[in-house]
């Protein structure tokens, strides 16, 4: 067992996200996607020394293939994320990784903003997690059933 296994042994992942991943892996299987966990992809123009990243889901519908990442409170959030994240981000871009982000943080403002305004007070992070996966997941798919209508004519 590797120093990361054991690492990955002792950490208590109901903190770390591994239990938001966890979620969101059920919600994708629920909506028919195959689903795979903590894919490496490899390129020569990730930054990174060895140049691969370890992406936390790789979803296929159909010929569709997307990739999914599931980011906590280490991130930052969709408006202020760290550097790490920004420079992940930058490698998913430079080589046209077709990829979503579910951010933890952003989704509790989120739902903190639609509380307060009264409208959905009962509303859960849960709950909005599992819409917000299953439209994002729904809308990436039917945009690539738009690009190989396109590449058809």
């Amino acid at each position: 067992m590797g120093r990361k296994s054991i690492i990955n042994y002792m950490v208590n992942h109901s903190i770390s996200g591994k239990a938001l991943e966890d979620f969101v892996h059920n919600v994708l299987t629920k909506n028919y996607f195959k689903v795979h966990r903590e894919v490496v992809v490899q390129s020569q123009k990730f930054s990174q020394k060895l140049h691969y990243r370890k992406i936390d889901i790789k979803f296929v519908y159909g010929k569709m293939t997307m990739y999914m990442e599931v980011d906590g409170k280490i991130h930052g959030d969709l408006e202020q994320p760290t550097l790490s994240t920004l420079k992940r981000n930058a490698d998913f871009e430079r080589v046209n990784l077709n990829y979503i982000l579910i951010n933890h943080e952003s989704i509790t403002n989120l739902r903190r903003i639609m509380q307060k305004e009264g409208k959905f007070k009962n509303i859960t992070e849960p709950d909005l997690i599992e819409f917000l996966v299953t439209y994002r997941a729904w809308e990436e798919y039917s945009k690539h059933l738009a690009r190989l209508s396109n590449e058809g004519m």
